[in-house]
């Protein structure tokens, strides 16, 4: 692991967050940037996909792990695994297509080809390789991303082998999660037609304005929320602001009470679900879950600062 230098020691002492500061080299600085994609990107489970983006043997996708082209693909065994995009002969991109079907995945360069499994089955030129001493077919396949698993469809990856389950990784910001997989009997399907957007920005913008700027939604959305909704978003600012916030594990969420904003568009039960199952549940402090809001309640337990860091760049919405 990269040891911190003088430089970075000083960005990240964060210094100001007592009084809601941030530095505003975090999201700028390339050192800051390098060493997230180590200790975050390298080390955390990343989304890669819905199961049922991949409904048959040979479906599949690509998507980003930080830096890193992935294909992530419906194997013969019906399990789904997820491989670098890159030829191990001369790193060229061995898919260009961002979704299709394919029992084999043939690199343009030389005509290497791969099965489902990410092994090498044919190459051009056989012989030419076959003289050279050393020439193992079975080293040169597709390298795997080390820790491939799903959570009630939603699949994630790790480039990490020594790092903790997905289970353990969630904890228990499962529970939230479950309040939009488990709202209807069959779960949940990615339905086609999506948009995907990517936006030139440090991937903790879109990061937190997801998991804790609220605030905004009432200037920014206010034209959305008149056509949409038939209203404005409510103000946040009164006693009686109905804004929460979740922060376990380092997995954060924002959501209200009146079926708009994030938990709304996922799903229309999602909000009234998250805070009936909260009161009545036995989750505490010592589960690692904090729940706060703006004018907290009795039933809440805590208020904290969240920090989101999702696994994905170059940031998405509405695509896989």
């Amino acid at each position: 692991m990269t040891a911190l230098s003088a430089h970075l020691r000083e960005i990240l002492a964060l210094k100001d967050l007592d009084r809601g500061r941030l530095d505003p080299r975090i999201f700028q600085d390339p050192d800051v940037y390098d060493l997230e994609l180590e200790r975050i990107f390298g080390r955390c489970w990343l989304f890669l996909a819905h199961e049922s983006q991949l409904p048959e043997y040979g479906s599949f996708l690509t998507t980003w792990m930080g830096r890193d082209n992935v294909l992530v693909v419906r194997r013969r065994d019906n399990t789904i695994g997820a491989y670098l995009n890159s030829c191990p002969h001369r790193a060229n991109p061995v898919v260009r297509a961002a979704v299709g079907n394919a029992k084999t995945f043939v690199c343009n360069y030389h005509c290497w080809s791969f099965d489902t499994d990410g092994k090498l089955r044919s190459l051009h030129e056989v012989g030419a390789f076959e003289r050279t001493p050393g020439f193992d077919r079975s080293e040169l396949g597709l390298r795997p991303v080390a820790q491939v698993d799903s959570y009630k469809g939603l699949v994630f990856g790790n480039l990490d082998p020594t790092a903790p389950s997905l289970a353990d990784y969630l904890g228990p910001f499962s529970y939230m999660m479950d309040t939009i997989l488990d709202n209807d009997p069959g779960g949940t399907e990615f339905l086609p037609g999506s948009i995907r957007s990517e936006i030139s920005c440090n991937y903790k913008i879109p990061a937190e304005n997801f998991a804790s700027d609220a605030l905004h939604a009432r200037y920014t959305h206010a034209s959305g929320a008149q056509v949409m909704l038939g209203r404005q978003v409510p103000l946040l600012g009164g006693p009686d602001a109905e804004s929460y916030q979740v922060n376990a594990n380092g997995h954060c969420w924002e959501f209200n009470l009146d079926k708009r904003g994030n938990a709304a568009t996922l799903g229309s039960r999602s909000s009234k679900i998250i805070c009936e199952s909260t009161s009545n549940s036995s989750l505490s402090d010592s589960d690692g879950l904090a729940l706060g809001r703006s004018a907290p309640p009795a039933r809440l337990r805590s208020s904290r600062i969240s920090r989101s860091f999702p696994g994905r760049t170059p940031f998405v919405s509405g695509g896989r």
